[in-house]
């Protein structure tokens, strides 16, 4: 069975996109999942009753199911997953100790992304804000590839954070989260 939003976090989405900055031209992409679909809705939703700035919304990007979009053998995932549960197979995966073959690395997890973004920034026209709505799984592989720091168990990732991607007037591209910033290859 797959959750939906709960009427709490129909409510923070839409509060989260009133929130944003009037006047930009928001891109918005999720996952196939329904609670990023709910999320990213909500978010467009409460955009649109704030703002005079556009929006696109770009769909499903299959990208952001990140356990089955980088998974190189499904079955595999799926089933050692069920069997070590979610968190220990997040870090199974993160420490490089998931069986051979089965996923695709952290790291090239982190350069799919950090390319995408860059391209995708590149293309659009300013000003740009674009969203990704996607999983706590992708976010926490993405701290920990990108800010280097290990995440804690003891907490999980909060509904709505994020890590904020924006590009310099030199094309370089930079990553924000937590206070904490990073300049990027891309």
């Amino acid at each position: 069975m797959v959750a939906g939003l709960t009427p709490h976090g129909h409510s923070e989405s839409q509060r989260f996109g009133h929130s944003l900055p009037g006047g930009l031209n928001l891109v918005v992409g999720y996952s196939p999942v329904p609670r990023c679909v709910e999320t990213a809705t909500g978010i467009m939703n409460g955009y649109s009753h704030a703002s005079s700035g556009s929006i696109s919304d770009v769909g499903i990007d299959e990208s952001l199911a990140v356990t089955h979009f980088f998974a190189k053998d499904t079955n595999a995932m799926e089933s050692h997953r069920g069997k070590v549960g979610g968190l220990p197979f997040l870090r199974e995966w993160l420490d490089g100790s998931l069986p051979v073959g089965m996923m695709k690395s952290p790291s090239e997890v982190k350069q799919f992304v950090v390319s995408s973004v860059s391209k995708d920034l590149k293309a659009g026209r300013a000003p740009l804000l674009r969203l990704w709505v996607g999983h706590d799984y992708g976010l926490i592989i993405l701290i920990e590839t990108i800010f280097g720091g290990r995440f804690k168990e003891s907490t999980w990732i909060p509904y709505l954070d994020g890590i904020v991607f924006c590009l310099s007037r030199e094309g370089l591209l930079t990553a924000a989260w937590d206070g904490e910033i990073a300049k990027l290859d891309a």
